[in-house]
């Protein structure tokens, strides 16, 4: 990892730092300017020119990570496929649908799909903030959720309802779909909100 602070570079890894892994997968920023590592053996943070680390709490390969304005931690893990927040002190799980509403993000979010490359399914995830609902009929947006191969042909459709505020999930099976190996793009649309994200297809 590189690091540069007025133009004077700086190198961390696992050998000069606390850095659990030299292979980083997101970074995000924090409120208090301090950024937030997901690695492949747990996450850490860059804070006042020192890594800490805090693989004590789970060393599984985090492949997602994303700092909410209440300076809340959201991580995503890879091989279990759970969703963490970590509030600075207590890392927990989101285990169910009703939980995950109540940490509702305030943003909107699409995260990269897991595991990445596939064969043949793979989960992803978003967050419809509860801000700005209010004054949508029933608190509900519109969403969809569609994928596209390469050259911008729609294979298969996710979602297309409307949704309340909260954090989703939802499986990809490209068997269902008779997909060939390749790269292929979804595509999340909320309201204004949009937003696509590459994925591959590994058979």
């Amino acid at each position: 990892m590189e690091w540069n602070d007025n133009f004077n570079f700086r190198y961390f890894n696992n050998s000069n730092s606390a850095l659990p892994n030299n292979f980083i997968n997101a970074i995000d920023e924090d409120n208090n300017g301090n950024l937030w590592l997901a690695t492949d053996e747990g996450f850490a943070c860059l804070k006042n020119d020192t890594i800490i680390s805090y693989s004590n709490l789970v060393n599984s390969p985090i492949i997602e990570v994303k700092v909410d304005n209440q300076n809340r931690v959201w991580l995503g893990e890879l091989g279990d496929g759970r969703l963490l927040v970590f509030d600075g002190n207590n890392l927990n799980a989101i285990t169910d649908v009703s939980e995950e509403k109540n940490y509702s993000l305030e943003d909107f979010t699409l995260s990269q799909n897991y595991p990445n490359p596939f064969n043949p399914s793979t989960k992803i995830r978003y967050n419809i903030p509860s801000v700005n609902l209010s004054s949508l009929k029933d608190d509900k947006v519109g969403v969809t959720l569609k994928v596209y191969d390469v050259l911008g042909n729609e294979v298969a459709i996710l979602v297309n309802e409307n949704k309340p505020a909260g954090v989703y999930e939802i499986e990809f099976n490209a068997s269902k779909y008779n997909l060939t190996s390749g790269i292929y793009f979804y595509k999340l649309v909320a309201g204004s909100f949009v937003q696509t994200r590459k994925m591959i297809l590994l058979k």
